[in-house]
């Protein structure tokens, strides 16, 4: 490995917002830009949101076009190292097993991370072949990325032999400053406790989604 290591970063950017897009800016934008030479091949569709995960005629000549793509930036920026996000949808996992076969083939390490929560739902739900391609394809990773001890006991139950690292979900770091900035006093104007604080957080926190 040189000094700084290039990195080529797979996957797409907002808009549309969601996880992984806003797992693939953060990266592109925080200080591992200071350790790694961050490449970006960019897997945006211009699509609606919710046409992801659908096997359509438009999602078809987008992965197309991401398979052309991926091939020329490994080729052109010769990339130490290739991460990319790992879909937990059936058609976006197909795309990203192809993802896999295209790195392998130009003899370049590969991390393959996996976001979403859904992960055992896909691998329950379809067939024997599938099921061997998902281990196949996580098995074509030189490290695999999940975001609790649950998924690591998932992969190495169904046979995954590669590496398995686990790490913590990815919000912006201005935005966990700005809230750790936030002070508010217990007491009332009259001194007393005042009324409770409540907070609706709509999200997701558990197991699935691992935890801070």
């Amino acid at each position: 490995m040189p000094q700084k290591p290039k990195v080529l970063v797979v996957g797409p950017v907002p808009p549309p917002v969601g996880g992984v897009e806003t797992q693939i800016s953060t990266l592109l934008s925080s200080a591992l830009a200071e350790r790694f030479e961050l490449v970006h091949c960019n897997t945006s569709k211009a699509r609606p949101k919710q046409t992801q995960g659908k096997f359509d005629v438009g999602n078809i000549v987008w992965a197309m076009r991401h398979f052309r793509r991926l091939r020329a930036d490994i080729q052109e920026h010769q990339p130490d190292v290739v991460y990319m996000p790992v879909s937990s949808t059936y058609a976006g996992f197909l795309r990203d097993a192809v993802f896999a076969v295209i790195v392998n083939r130009h003899r370049r390490l590969l991390v393959g991370h996996v976001h979403g929560g859904d992960f055992d739902r896909l691998y329950a739900t379809v067939s024997r072949p599938v099921k061997r391609l998902i281990v196949r394809t996580l098995n074509r990773c030189d490290v695999v990325c999940a975001l609790g001890t649950m998924w690591e006991k998932l992969f190495r139950t169904v046979g995954v032999r590669a590496a398995v690292r686990i790490v913590p979900p990815t919000s912006h770091r201005e935005i966990f400053e700005c809230g750790n900035q936030i002070t508010r006093s217990p007491e009332g104007p009259r001194g007393d406790s005042g009324p409770p604080v409540t907070i609706l957080f709509v999200g997701q926190v558990g197991k699935r989604k691992g935890a801070f």
